[in-house]
């Protein structure tokens, strides 16, 4: 399927540089045309959580599954998917969601992403912390500035706090989003 952004592409490929009248004539024919594809609405691409990505990019490159077999949860369950997943297919909207995702594709949700600062009562100048070292392993770190809130290696997710630091979760704060 050509979406419409293919398809001004193509248009604007076949203007041509030249002055000659023929070609400024052309040109004028496909500036109309390029007007009536630029009207043309195309459909929203709906916001899908993460792991219902994952799921269409399976079906669609690995398994070579229709929609409707995608969306069954016998179909679900036999290849693994997890009890979130399941139970997001549950809903008449999120199947709504998830059809519309497979035919127009997808924006992925973004994940909040939040720090973990412990209590620390014997050095107000030193912050212990959690945060991502190379590799992707989460651990606590000492740091004695105050700008570490909004050094990405320090602002997690929910899963990648709770894999190994479930008990820390009650120290978790949201990360603000920063207006560009």
């Amino acid at each position: 399927m050509i979406n419409k952004q293919e398809v001004i592409e193509k248009i604007e490929k076949e203007k041509s540089n030249l002055n000659a009248w023929e070609d400024l004539t052309r040109n004028r024919a496909l500036d109309d045309a390029l007007a009536i594809v630029r009207k043309l609405d195309e459909p929203e691409k709906p916001v899908v959580p993460q792991f219902v990505a994952d799921w269409i990019v399976v079906c669609k490159e690995n398994l070579a599954l229709s929609l409707a077999t995608a969306m069954n949860p016998i179909v679900l369950k036999n290849n693994n998917q997890s009890e979130k997943t399941i139970n997001w297919f549950k809903s008449p909207k999120n199947q709504e969601t998830f059809a519309k995702a497979w035919l127009y594709g997808y924006e992925v949700e973004k994940e909040k992403l939040y720090t973990v600062e412990f209590p620390n009562p014997n050095r107000a100048d030193v912050s212990l912390v959690l945060g991502v070292y190379n590799g992707g392993k989460v651990a606590m770190f000492a740091n004695y500035t105050d700008n570490w809130k909004y050094k990405e290696q320090y602002q997690l997710t929910e899963a990648e706090i709770k894999k190994d630091f479930d008990w820390a979760w009650q120290f978790a704060k949201e990360v603000e989003e920063v207006e560009e």
